[in-house]
């Protein structure tokens, strides 16, 4: 017989929300989700809205048998233990990665974006010679899955150099450019493809004319046509790619209004998985990295307001058929832990210094170590990363009773924790509810591709 109005403590890492006359619970930790009858269970939540245990009410063995067996409700409370294996079993599981950040043409930029928080003056860039110390510094990750960044400045302002790079790796990697997409012509993407170049995000910062206010050619043009151009000439490509494009907005720069005009102009990436869109409330990255930048205060987002937006954007992206990128991060474990806080990050300045965080370049805390043969070698850069933070497992207790716990592992921003001294949470805890209704949106458009096996 089933166990009616009997309690169980519910898993802290999960979510039930309400929609119409069913629950949907979700559970963080394993990415599943059930859809139940208010008649089946009554949740009870703590003041911060979050759900502490459940009531049973009217459950068949087989369905109660399963909460427990996937985790949604426990027969015994978790200790701390529970947690800290946890986190080291994920961090156990990093060793077996590896990621790397290279900057083709150093600091330079053919634009001149109003909210950047980089200095564009220093001349450097990588030479030929560092293409043969990079390829011997991946052949020493060899059995390690492997990615390879190229990052900015523009990077594709030296297309060879990332093409004579690529072609010295004996082994097939997964590559990524972070570009402003004004150079990726169609003639470009073709030659980068077969040397595993197929993940791109690009930026367009809405219409047009708000577009071009912010991000702005080194010679005051627009620029908005011109990637718009490059980004639609991808579309009749037959082979598999990923560009992820990224719309910094403000108050001023969009809105549900407008956020509909652009995406009629991208009707050919509806229901096509290889383009999806990213939005995110212009932040104070100058400040991050230390720099003044009155252009980029006014570009500022207000937070509130910036949160607001998001929600509606996002939501208004998936129902109309366009694919997010931000459902993949909230539902994979370990997806909010920024590259920054894996001990096999290495980003590699033009003067080789090795660093772990692409946004604080010119802070001296992210600067560990030089790239050398004989640092190499002697494993003194693997180990400079490896210890970059000296409280990699740490844990705090609140940790254990957050929702996000196994997308965050309190590893969110490394940067944060090491400055601040403890974990830093990400900003959207507190937003769990919405973040569920993404990811089941999410999963749903991939059942109507009839793709639900494909990477989210």
């Amino acid at each position: 017989m089933p166990e009616e109005h009997a309690f169980f403590d519910a898993s802290p890492q999960s979510t039930i929300l309400e929609d119409g006359e069913s629950l949907i619970w979700y559970n963080w930790e394993n990415g599943k989700h059930v859809v139940l009858g208010r008649d089946e269970i009554r949740p009870e939540k703590d003041a911060d809205g979050r759900i502490t245990r459940v009531e049973i009410l009217n459950l068949s063995d087989d369905d109660l048998g399963y909460l427990r067996e996937n985790s949604y409700i426990l027969t015994e409370k978790r200790g701390m233990s529970y947690y800290r294996n946890a986190l080291e079993s994920y961090l156990k599981s990093l060793e077996d990665d590896a990621f790397m950040v290279f900057f083709p043409a150093g600091s330079r930029c053919n634009f001149r974006c109003r909210y950047c928080y980089e200095n564009h003056d220093e001349g450097a860039v990588h030479s030929d010679d560092d293409t043969e110390l990079f390829a011997y510094f991946i052949s020493r990750f060899e059995g390690k899955r492997l990615d390879i960044g190229f990052f900015g400045g523009e990077p594709l302002m030296r297309p060879q150099w990332i093409i004579s790079l690529l072609s010295k790796i004996d082994r097939r990697i997964r590559s990524s450019a972070t570009t402003n997409g004004y150079l990726l012509t169609p003639e470009l993407f073709q030659r980068l493809l077969p040397l595993g170049l197929r993940t791109y995000q690009i930026t367009l910062d809405g219409l047009p004319e708000d577009h071009d206010s912010m991000r702005i050619l080194y010679n005051g043009k627009g620029t908005w046509q011109r990637i718009y151009d490059n980004i639609r000439s991808t579309k009749d490509v037959r082979e598999f790619f990923t560009i992820l494009i990224r719309v910094n907005f403000n108050e001023r720069s969009l809105d549900m209004a407008k956020l509909e005009k652009f995406f009629d102009l991208f009707s050919f990436a509806r229901n096509d998985l290889r383009y999806r869109f990213c939005f995110r409330p212009i932040a104070p990255y100058s400040e991050i990295n230390g720099r003044e930048n009155s252009d980029s205060l006014a570009c500022q987002c207000d937070e509130a307001s910036g949160m607001r937006l998001l929600s509606d954007f996002n939501r208004y992206a998936q129902e109309s058929g366009f694919f997010l990128s931000d459902p993949g991060f909230y539902s994979e474990r370990g997806g909010l832990v920024c590259y920054a806080s894996k001990i096999n990050t290495y980003v590699v300045n033009v003067r080789r210094e090795i660093q772990k965080c692409t946004v604080a370049l010119d802070q001296g805390i992210n600067k560990l170590s030089v790239l050398t043969r004989e640092n190499i070698d002697s494993l003194t850069v693997r180990k400079a990363s490896e210890d970059w933070d000296g409280n990699l497992d740490r844990l705090d207790p609140k940790c254990a009773r957050c929702p996000l716990f196994f997308q965050c592992f309190g590893r969110n921003c490394a940067l944060e924790n090491i400055t601040s001294g403890q974990n830093v949470c990400p900003c959207i805890v507190g937003q769990e509810e919405e973040i569920v209704r993404m990811v089941i949106r999410n999963k749903e458009m991939l059942r109507r591709l009839g793709s639900e096996a494909a990477p989210c």
